[in-house]
């Protein structure tokens, strides 16, 4: 039986310099993300982020997260471009001029993630495949949210996320979610 952590909000949460945090790509979208990201959540994870780096903690990232956070990127980009501009399918728009602008937008704000975070992985060959593939298969969670865990558990890793569905897994988790919190 898989012990579940207790989700923490993210908001009365004290940060500390010997704090690992690795943040999500929903984070990350939430502060570096394009027009379509902004509501709530891009002032209170900035005030979070502005915390996070008074008070020294290290940030990371991985290659699944930053992964996801570029390809969710350019798709909120396209998703909201004007239907007269927009060409008819997503791989269109990644070979037409109009690409272009929204990667070069992709890359500043990457690479403004990586002055703040320092790239980690987990070891592929520690974890167990078919677990994560049970799991998979079963419908409890997203392929890339069980690696984002198995990444947490190696490396001892603090997640920050506002993805629900993340709720009853067995790492520490900082939120402000209320169904995580909940």
């Amino acid at each position: 039986m898989t012990m579940t952590a207790r989700a923490t909000d993210v908001r009365t949460y004290i940060f500390r310099k010997e704090d690992r945090l690795l943040l999500d790509a929903n984070i990350w979208l939430s502060i570096y993300g394009p027009i379509a990201c902004q509501d709530y959540r891009t002032e209170l994870y900035s005030a979070v982020l502005k915390r996070i780096l008074a008070s020294k903690c290290l940030i990371f990232i991985d290659t699944t997260v930053l992964s996801e956070y570029i390809n969710r990127f350019a798709r909120l980009e396209y998703g909201q471009m004007d239907a007269t501009l927009k060409p008819s399918s997503f791989k269109e728009f990644r070979s037409s001029p109009l690409f272009r602008d929204v990667a070069s937008e992709v890359a500043i704000t990457v690479k403004s993630i990586l002055k703040r975070a320092i790239c980690c992985n987990f070891d592929f060959e520690s974890i167990n495949m078919d677990y994560l593939l049970a799991d998979f298969q079963n419908g409890k969670r997203d392929f890339n949210d069980n690696l984002i865990i198995e990444l947490c558990k190696e490396q001892d890793l603090l997640l920050i996320t506002h993805d629900k569905d993340f709720r009853n897994c067995a790492i520490p988790i900082l939120t402000a979610h209320t169904s995580l919190l909940n």
